[in-house]
């Protein structure tokens, strides 16, 4: 844990330092500690795997809190970000379902409902994050002041933060993306 506080505050906005520590934290059942940490990943998350992933831990420290319905949400929109990214999710939050329906809990069924269900928790949704806005006003300070290699890689950062194709490059940025490479 030591070590991992130690990468986090090296890397507060690297992603995969903070699901690493929820991962850590989770084995040592600190659920609360292991929630905030999937918290602070999800912010910082520039990409579809990394916020999916983030969400998937949060739900399970949501789980282990006994928070049925948040957690069922976040597994809903872990596989609604990217679908068939992890492999044990949809078993996972099977099981969460039936659990809750054993109880008598009720859960989110769908993307919409989980959507209100973590906005009521007040969980960020992805990619609608306070990065998200950090990363398009930066891209454009860097061509503003010629930066142009920097300013293509978060130019493609926040293309694939908004939604769209697969890629999430519309043809607009695709070409102002090729703008960059001249």
């Amino acid at each position: 844990i030591e070590h991992l506080n130690k990468a986090v505050s090296y890397a507060p906005a690297y992603p995969l330092a903070h699901l690493q520590q929820s991962i850590q934290l989770a084995g040592a059942e600190d659920w609360e500690s292991a929630r905030a940490a999937c918290l602070n990943a999800l912010r910082v998350a520039l990409d579809r795997d990394d916020a999916a992933f983030a969400y998937y831990r949060y739900a399970y420290a949501e789980w282990m809190r006994g928070r049925f319905d948040v957690a069922a949400a976040a597994y809903l929109v872990s596989d609604a970000i990217h679908p068939d990214g992890i492999r044990a999710l949809r078993g996972e939050r099977d099981e969460l379902q039936r659990r809750a329906k054993s109880q008598r809990v009720a859960v989110p069924q769908d993307a919409e409902e989980a959507k209100d269900c973590l906005r009521e928790a007040g969980v960020p949704l992805w990619p609608h994050t306070d990065v998200a806005g950090i990363v398009r006003r930066a891209a454009r300070v860097a061509v503003d002041e010629g930066l142009f290699v920097p300013a293509r890689t978060l130019a493609v950062a926040s293309a694939r933060m908004e939604a769209g194709g697969d890629d999430g490059v519309d043809a607009v940025q695709a070409q102002f993306l090729r703008s960059l490479n001249a």
